[in-house]
């Protein structure tokens, strides 16, 4: 409880739509946090898969769920931020997981130590299907992202934390119309509206890669259209949008084949980078960073 008075509740809000095998991981990596304050809520969003994901909900007593019709994973979530009692909301879906005991814990003592910040994100690690930590240090980091979030960049909801005012005061609702690029157009909507992003310089979550994600599975032209939609609606250029994006790709390739090469030596450093561009650039096309 050190540093935390009255550890005040944290809502987690999760939509789920036929989330086996890894709904079950995400909620572990709840009940396994030190903080002493959560409220888990999971949504099951009309699954269709025999019962699998209301099992598997089910096989939780003390956690708060219920399922109904499908209506998208953004209505989802905002029906789950207006059932959230929590001082500090989050949001993550249900095939990523935290990455360590004490994230939310970390991310709670920073909101509580930095009174000037409605919002802090951490870093977010890429995963394998299987779990397997593909890239410790993908994502860009540090307070200039704040700064450019509010135009272009993007970074994963799993990884922000809010205080409960900054919703509540804007009315920031996820947009319902949108299919896949609504997490994006959510922050530049949050950024916008004056909320003050923090930085903190540690890894919060982790975000999984894997076929049967909407990303893949929508086909890149959808995703594309929908980005330049949300870029429209936001006085944004989706050509900066991208280039940005691309330049970043750059800087981050550059670094880590420095630390590849200090570490591993040439052969084995081009190897990496060759498949960690790879994966980067399946990344950009689904429109995530």
């Amino acid at each position: 409880m050190n540093g935390r008075p009255g550890a005040p509740l944290v809502s987690i809000v999760t939509p789920v739509y036929n989330g086996m095998p890894f709904v079950a991981e995400l909620i572990e990596s709840v009940l396994e946090q030190d903080y002493p304050n959560i409220e888990h809520i999971v949504i099951d969003d009309g699954s269709t898969d025999d019962g699998a994901t209301v099992r598997a909900l089910q096989s939780y007593p003390g956690l708060r769920w219920w399922s109904r019709d499908n209506r998208g994973q953004y209505e989802t979530l905002n029906e789950g931020l207006a059932a959230s009692t929590g001082d500090i909301v989050t949001v993550i879906s249900a095939d990523d997981r935290y990455a360590s005991p004490d994230a939310v814990g970390a991310a709670v003592d920073y909101l509580l130590a930095h009174a000037e910040y409605d919002c802090v994100f951490g870093r977010v690690l890429d995963i394998a299907e299987d779990g397997e930590v593909l890239d410790p240090q993908t994502r860009p980091a540090g307070r200039w992202v704040a700064s450019l979030l509010g135009v272009y960049l993007f970074i994963p909801h799993c990884g922000l934390f809010l205080r409960r005012e900054v919703l509540g005061s804007a009315d920031l609702g996820f947009d319902p119309s949108l299919s896949y690029a609504g997490d994006w157009e959510w922050m530049l909507r949050l950024k916008r509206s004056g909320a003050r992003f923090g930085y903190l310089d540690k890894a919060l979550a982790c975000y999984r890669t894997h076929a049967a994600q909407t990303v893949h599975t929508a086909g890149s032209p959808s995703l594309h259209m929908e980005n330049r939609r949300v870029c429209r609606m936001h006085g944004t250029s989706y050509v900066a949008h991208v280039a940005i994006e691309r330049s970043l790709t750059v800087r981050s390739v550059v670094l880590k084949g420095v630390s590849l090469l200090r570490r591993e030596g040439f052969a084995a450093s081009l190897r990496a980078c060759r498949e960690w561009v790879a994966r980067r650039t399946a990344r950009r096309r689904s429109g995530r960073l």
